[in-house]
C-alpha cells in the first residue's frame, strides 16, 4: 500500500476543519501550527476533525441535491477516495477508483479548492466579529488568546480603545533588583507554553531598588535611551500594571 499517498489524501480531508479552527481562533494570522492528530489530541484538533466531517458531509449532500435537481451531471468521488484509502494499490478496485478520480480531476479540484476557501473566509469573518463586538470579553469560551493577553491589554475593562498600559517591572540584575517602568507597546508569546515571552516598553525608565521586597522608592529613575526597550518575561520577578484611560478633552 502507498502509505505516503494515503496520508496525503487524509491531509486533504482533514485540512478544511483545521483551516476553519485556525481562522476562528486567529492563529492563521500569526502563522500558527495546524492542530495535530495524535494520541493526546487537543481540543482544537478534535474540533478540526468534527468540522471537517460536517463540511464534507454538507458539501456532498449539496452536490447530490444539485445533481438530483438537474443542475449538475457530476458525481462526487467519495467512494473512490475511500477505496484509495483502504485498498491495496495493486487491486483492480483500486485501479478503477484511481481512473475514476483522474477522469473527473477538474471536479475534484474545484471541490477541494471550494471546501478550503469557505472555512477560511467564514472563520476569519467569525474571528473579526468576535473581536469587534468584544464577545470574547463577555463569553470566556470565546477567548482564544492566552489569558495573559487580556491582562496585559486590559481588554476585560471598559474603554479599551482609548487605553495606555503602563507597567513597572522588577528584575534581578546581578546582586541588585532593578525597576523598569514604561508604556507597554508590544508583547510576544511563547507558542508552546502560551506564556509571555518578552515585553517591549516605550518611554522606558530605569531605577535601582534598595531592597528586593520593593518596599522602598528607587534610588534614582532615569530615562533609558532608545525608542523601545525589551525585557524577557522569564527574568521578571514582579509586575505592576496600570491601565490609563485617555479621555478626549
Amino acid at each position: 500500500m502507498n502509505f505516503a499517498f494515503q496520508a496525503f489524501l487524509l491531509l486533504l480531508i482533514y485540512l478544511p476543519g483545521a483551516i476553519f479552527v485556525l481562522a476562528v481562533t486567529g492563529k492563521i494570522r500569526d502563522n500558527g501550527e495546524i492542530p495535530v492528530i495524535s494520541g493526546s489530541m487537543t481540543g482544537h484538533a478534535i474540533a478540526a476533525v468534527l468540522v471537517s466531517a460536517l463540511l464534507h458531509t454538507g458539501w456532498l449532500l449539496a452536490i447530490h441535491a444539485w445533481a438530483l435537481l438537474g443542475g449538475c451531471a457530476c458525481q462526487p468521488a467519495a467512494r473512490d477516495f475511500f477505496a484509495l484509502l483502504t485498498l491495496n494499490n495493486a487491486t483492480a478496485p483500486y485501479l478503477a477508483a484511481e481512473a475514476a478520480i483522474g477522469g473527473a480531476l477538474w471536479f475534484n479540484a474545484v471541490y477541494f479548492i471550494s471546501i478550503f476557501t469557505l472555512p477560511l473566509v467564514a472563520g476569519l469573518a467569525i474571528n473579526t466579529a468576535i473581536e469587534r463586538r468584544g464577545l470574547d470579553i463577555r463569553h470566556r469560551f470565546l477567548r482564544f488568546k492566552p489569558p495573559w493577553h487580556y491582562i496585559l491589554t486590559g481588554e476585560n475593562r471598559s474603554n479599551r480603545d482609548g487605553r495606555t498600559v503602563v507597567v513597572d517591572l522588577l528584575v534581578q540584575v546581578g546582586e541588585s533588583p532593578v525597576l523598569y517602568s514604561g508604556i507597554l507597546s508590544y508583547f510576544s508569546f511563547d507558542e508552546k507554553t502560551k506564556a509571555p515571552d518578552a515585553l517591549v516598553l516605550a518611554s522606558a525608565f530605569r531605577g535601582v531598588v534598595p531592597d528586593f521586597a520593593g518596599t522602598a522608592e528607587p534610588e534614582f529613575l532615569t530615562p533609558i535611551p532608545g525608542d523601545t526597550f525589551a525585557v524577557k518575561f522569564s527574568e521578571i520577578k514582579n509586575i505592576n500594571i496600570q491601565y490609563v484611560d485617555l479621555v478626549d478633552a
